[in-house]
């Protein structure tokens, strides 16, 4: 459950990056959260280099939505980041205590929380040469009012130094990774990718299972947009499927090169989709019921009696599709000048199929 401000109750929270836990820091009166560096990373000297350049390069950029480090502390073995703490459920735990309340969450909610996601790291790719490189559904933070932050924005660099494959990455971080003939690169692209795997996540319902990528992530994408449930439209639910795959870069010459390519795409074809079904007060709404505030609007009160349960989805055992070309290979331009692919036709074929060349 959500537990608010009282310290003492927030438990603490562990992954691939390490311990944390939350304190008070006495100079400012403020609670902050402190992530203990796991041994194994903090052992590597150039792991705490690459964390202290790109915090100072986030902390510049200023790009709201981004939790901000206020401080890297070495203690002999021990690595420290001191960040601020953000009051609200990390999207693992959101989705959990919805699924526990019997809280559905409609695909109008799902899709205006995906939108307010891209809206954040589109603004970060907006700065040249950032990245975040760590974005998972744990490392997403809803607050009380619907709202997003995202934390760990400074541990790309430090990540990309491991030289780890991307089957590694997976079982150690959950981090999703475009497929690359060498190591991966922790650049926009690789946000793209995090992106796609957090939202298939919001789209589940629930975070992807080890198994479920990077080798069976297109089966978990089919899955989750095979039908639609009430209250949902085949176009959007196609379209959703669409953009997930190009996100999830399993089309090799239609993928979205950075957040600001798949935010464009996204407000195009699938936030009108959310606008229309009330994705503002549909997510809030299941926001404010998941956070124990009983009080609602009139028309609050109607979409909640509007909306079912989401069917389950177990992805390892629905028929699964080979995916199908995207584009006819000779309208396909290639990307010149640092201009990333055009991905709005595929996009599109999924929402206007009559009009498909036969």
């Amino acid at each position: 459950m959500y537990w608010g401000s009282d310290m003492t109750a927030l438990r603490r929270f562990e992954d691939g990056l390490g311990a944390r836990r939350f304190e008070r820091d006495h100079s400012t009166d403020t609670i902050v959260e402190v992530l203990e560096v796991s041994p194994a990373l903090a052992a590597h000297d150039e792991f705490e280099a690459a964390i202290q350049a790109r915090a100072a390069r986030v902390s510049d950029a200023g790009v709201d939505g981004i939790a901000c480090v206020r401080r890297v502390e070495r203690d002999g073995a021990m690595l420290r980041v001191v960040a601020d703490h953000v009051e609200g459920l990390r999207l693992p735990d959101l989705l959990q205590e919805a699924i526990k309340g019997n809280i559905p969450l409609p695909q109008s909610a799902a899709l205006e929380l995906a939108g307010r996601i891209l809206h954040i790291v589109s603004a970060l790719h907006q700065v040249p040469g950032m990245s975040h490189g760590a974005i998972t559904p744990s490392h997403v933070v809803i607050t009380r009012t619907g709202s997003v932050v995202l934390t760990d924005a400074v541990f790309g660099p430090a990540l990309e130094a491991l030289q780890r494959n991307r089957e590694q990455l997976w079982r150690e971080f959950r981090l999703a990774l475009p497929a690359s003939a060498s190591l991966p690169r922790f650049d926009q692209r690789a946000d793209v990718a995090q992106l796609g795997a957090t939202i298939l996540a919001i789209t589940l319902g629930r975070s992807l299972r080890e198994s479920e990528y990077p080798r069976a992530v297109n089966e978990a994408v089919i899955a989750a947009t095979l039908a639609a449930r009430p209250g949902e439209t085949g176009t959007s639910t196609s379209a959703l499927r669409m953009w997930l795959q190009e996100a999830l870069h399993l089309h090799p010459r239609a993928n979205f090169p950075s957040a600001i390519d798949a935010q464009r795409a996204y407000e195009e074809v699938l936030r009108p989709a959310a606008a229309q079904r009330g994705g503002v007060a549909a997510l809030e709404t299941v926001v404010r019921r998941i956070f124990g505030d009983t009080s609602e609007s009139a028309e609050a009160a109607q979409l909640a009696a509007a909306w079912s349960q989401p069917a389950a989805v177990h992805p390892s055992k629905q028929p699964v599709a080979p995916p199908e070309p995207l584009h006819d290979p000779s309208s396909v331009r290639t990307p010149e000048h640092g201009e990333g692919t055009r991905p709005f036709s595929s996009i599109l074929r999924s929402v206007f199929p009559l009009f498909r060349a036969n």
